[in-house]
């Protein structure tokens, strides 16, 4: 049994130029920065920017969606008074504006909270404005929030 001598491949420095890749053909080297990747960049930075400003305010809204739909889970035994308190004493803790002047105050008060029933169904409409700062700026920008939601009446059975 003799021992066969395979042929080993060049080490990489002495291949030979290097091609770009198929997968990339806007870029001529591995890693190059090009206006694609400058572009992408600036876009995700955007995004972040924009949604480090507007993703508290869309999560506390969130809260005052549940709020709402937690007083309408109970019309079928409350009326409409102790719903409206129901749905302002959980909001004046979620929804606070701070002008800077005061202590902060509820954004939202009973003129902003409609309940209208029919024989089988409570709808509950909540439109209210908060102040939305940019970060790293001292620009606001009003942001407006228009939540709906009906619930039926009927008892629920166990």
């Amino acid at each position: 049994m003799g021992f066969i001598a395979r042929e080993r491949p060049l080490p990489a420095r002495d291949r030979g130029p290097r091609r770009p890749s198929p997968a990339a053909p806007w870029s001529n080297e591995r890693g190059a920065i090009n206006f694609f990747v400058l572009f992408l960049l600036a876009v995700a930075g955007a995004a972040l920017y924009f949604g480090a400003a507007y993703a508290p305010h869309w999560m506390r809204n969130r809260e005052v969606i549940s709020a709402m739909r937690e007083a309408g889970y109970q019309a079928w035994r409350q009326g409409d008074d102790v719903l409206l308190n129901m749905v302002l004493d959980r909001t004046d803790r979620i929804v606070l504006v701070d002008d800077g002047e005061d202590e902060p105050y509820p954004a939202i008060d009973e003129t902003m909270v409609v309940i209208r029933r029919d024989s089988k169904n409570v709808y509950i409409e909540l439109s209210y404005e908060v102040p939305m700062r940019f970060p790293w700026s001292s620009k606001y920008k009003d942001l407006r929030f228009e939540n709906r939601i009906h619930t039926d009446l009927e008892v629920p059975t166990r």
